[in-house]
């Protein structure tokens, strides 16, 4: 708690006194509130003197706080998806190796669940997994592998999983466990949410993408007939172990792709911190992520509202996966569509046109793409037309706006792509 005293704080509102509870006596009326609360803000504790002191000294003695007092191990979070219960959610370094006893709580009555993979994480990460299963008292079945990427979100690859699951004799008691990146994670919960009428799913993510994004919110799919996401149903994780050491390991250009999400979530939460995250420590930028989706995913677990909030600069960003055959990767694709969603949301009027160069500073210091590459317009159009968020035949798009994020509709598509130029 941030402390002055009743002189001081009559000096810091000087001659505005506007507030209800102090228009009926000035200082005297603050000394009065300040003994009357004394109580609750003792019940804080943490009490921080600020009277007589520069701002950079009581800044610098609020954060040598927070570190020493911080708990060691990984962070532990509920979010509210939607489900039968919350899901809690552990992130930090080691997360994996710490949490057999996260897995009995969330897994009651589990003998079994099948480990389902990204082909490139089966001997590392795949393989902590099984072994912290096996602690938790917990079969592994698999593990299953996965084409790398978009091509793991097809039909075929889910029908294969619905037979390696039924051989291996699995029942309603079990559950997958989805290890990799954001696109492994998709098909797997999808293929845990349809069979044997949906079975528990515990999330691993193993990048900074699907960290800050996709292992948490309940939202499984597949790409259909040129879509990105065209089928999918909710089905949230019981229980997510984001161990953000697994993203050491990461190719630097996988590792940039979640940070467009992270700059994603500032936007919509803090735009004022954006600079900030130019040069902040990963652990951090995951951890504000996972905070702000918490926010927005247990307001509106089924995405009808304020939720709609998380898709910012994602309809471009699927137009050009789509148009591009799937070579421009989403992460590389959100943070071009970012500085495409400022731009429009800035012609309608709806943010100060400042803030599309803002974004574009921050992600190109991240190494984030700031431009898309030439596209055949016919295509970005087809793929707009298919976007999950259209009304009435017509694409609505997600652009910044005081307070987060506005949704907006009746804008030409062709005059929305031009968005994506300066």
């Amino acid at each position: 708690m941030l402390r002055a005293g009743a002189t001081e704080l009559a000096r810091r509102l000087g001659a505005s006194w506007e507030r209800p509870l102090l228009m009926s006596g000035g200082e005297h009326r603050v000394a009065e509130l300040l003994q009357a609360r004394s109580p609750v803000y003792e019940a804080l504790g943490g009490r921080l003197e600020t009277e007589g002191r520069r701002l950079g000294a009581i800044v610098d003695e609020a954060v040598a706080r927070y570190r020493s007092s911080a708990r060691a191990g990984p962070l532990r979070l509920e979010i509210a998806c939607g489900g039968e219960a919350p899901t809690r959610v552990i992130v930090g370094d080691g997360a994996i190796s710490e949490s057999a006893s996260a897995l009995r709580d969330a897994l009651p009555g589990a003998r079994r669940a099948a480990v389902v993979a990204d082909g490139a994480v089966i001997a590392s990460h795949a393989a902590d997994v099984s072994e912290v299963l096996r602690a938790a008292g917990i079969e592994p079945v698999g593990p299953f592998g996965l084409p790398p990427g978009e091509a793991a979100k097809h039909v075929d690859v889910l029908a294969t999983l619905w037979d390696r699951f039924h051989e291996a004799g699995l029942d309603p008691s079990a559950a997958v466990v989805a290890v990799g990146g954001g696109a492994a994670l998709d098909v797997a919960g999808f293929a845990a949410a349809t069979y044997a009428r949906g079975i528990r799913l515990v999330n691993v993510p193993t990048t900074v993408l699907a960290m800050a994004d996709a292992a948490v919110g309940g939202k499984v799919a597949i790409d259909h007939a040129g879509a990105k996401n065209l089928v999918g149903v909710f089905h949230p994780a019981v229980l997510v172990i984001a161990d953000t050491s697994t993203c050491a390991t990461l190719p630097p250009a996988v590792r940039r792709q979640g940070l467009a999400e992270i700059v994603k979530c500032l936007v919509l939460i803090a735009p004022t911190a954006l600079e900030v995250a130019a040069d902040a420590s990963l652990a951090w930028g995951i951890e504000q992520a996972l905070r702000a989706k918490a926010a927005f995913v247990s307001a509106d677990p089924r995405d009808r509202g304020i939720r709609r909030a998380l898709n910012l600069g994602h309809t471009f960003a699927h137009a050009i996966e789509s148009a591009s055959g799937h070579t421009v990767a989403h992460g590389d694709a959100v943070a071009i569509g970012l500085v495409a969603a400022a731009r429009l949301g800035a012609r309608l009027g709806m943010c100060d046109a400042a803030l599309a160069d803002r974004v574009a500073t921050v992600l190109e210091h991240l190494g984030l793409p700031t431009a898309a590459p030439a596209l055949d317009p016919s295509l970005l159009r087809r793929a707009l037309a298919a976007d999950k968020k259209r009304a009435g035949g017509a694409v609505r798009f997600i652009v910044p706006a005081p307070g987060g994020a506005a949704l907006v509709s009746g804008v030409d598509a062709g005059a929305a792509l031009g968005s994506l130029r300066p």
